[in-house]
């Protein structure tokens, strides 16, 4: 579904064909800020739209 919405909205859907198995491999952003915090980054985790939607910034330590 996001690949079709990127093409239709932004014409790029090569951007977000990666993002199912991404998902499937990370699950959400907390699991990915807890990989990069065991590999010694500094990560803050973000929520976005009330919730709907989250990520992650950081910085190698």
């Amino acid at each position: 579904m996001i690949p079709i919405l990127g093409t239709l909205f932004w014409g790029k859907a090569e951007t977000y064909a990666m993002l199912g198995r991404y998902t499937e491999r990370f699950k959400n952003s907390k699991m990915v800020k807890s990989i990069f915090e065991e590999n010694g980054f500094d990560i803050q985790y973000l929520s976005y739209f009330y919730g709907c939607a989250s990520g992650i910034k950081g910085r190698k330590i």
